[in-house]
Formats: structure tokens, C-alpha cells, sequence
């Protein structure tokens, strides 16, 4: 085959791609259905958004009454802790040195 030819061949292939890929586009109609995805989710976020700031605004609404801190319950109130799982000793300062 001549060069020519190739070219043409080629070219008419492309041509074919570029309109299989447009009729494809315009059946399914992707274009409006990722256009409609983008405004449920945008739709979506808003509500979301409405819902926590809502909440935010009913915590800033609460009142706490600092005078908690100089009742002599509170004074009296000790930290009682107990240990789960015993230390155990070091063997070695570096596990991963070489012994020598």
C-alpha cells in the first residue's frame, strides 16, 4: 500500500472513532447525568452543612456554671488510677544492635 492510501485509511478510522464517540455521548446523554450527580450531591452537602452548623448553634448555647470548681465536693474529688499491665524491665538499651 502507498502512503497515500495509509493516510486516508487512517484519517476515515479517526473520523469513525471521533463519530461512534459523539453518538454514544449524545444517546446515553452522560453529559446531563454527571451534571445531575454534581447538583444531588452539591443538594446533599447544603443539607449537611444546615444540620451541623445547627448543632453548633444549640452547644454555643449552652451556659456552664464555673462555680462547680470552688464547692468542697469538688476539692475533694482524688484521681484513683491503677495499672493494667505492669512495666516491663529493659533488657537491652538498643534491641536491634548487634550483640557484641
Amino acid at each position: 500500500m502507498t502512503s497515500t492510501l495509509k493516510h486516508v485509511l487512517m484519517l476515515v478510522g479517526i473520523l469513525a472513532f471521533g463519530f461512534s464517540v459523539y453518538y454514544l455521548i449524545s444517546k446515553y446523554d452522560v453529559v446531563s447525568k454527571i451534571d445531575t450527580k454534581k447538583a444531588d450531591v452539591e443538594m446533599q452537602t447544603q443539607e449537611l452543612e444546615r444540620n451541623v452548623l445547627a448543632g453548633l448553634n444549640e452547644l454555643a448555647e449552652i451556659q456552664f456554671d464555673a462555680s462547680l470548681f470552688n464547692m468542697r465536693e469538688y476539692a475533694a474529688l482524688t484521681q484513683v488510677q491503677q495499672v493494667l499491665v505492669p512495666e516491663l524491665p529493659v533488657y537491652r538499651v538498643d534491641p536491634f544492635a548487634p550483640y557484641e
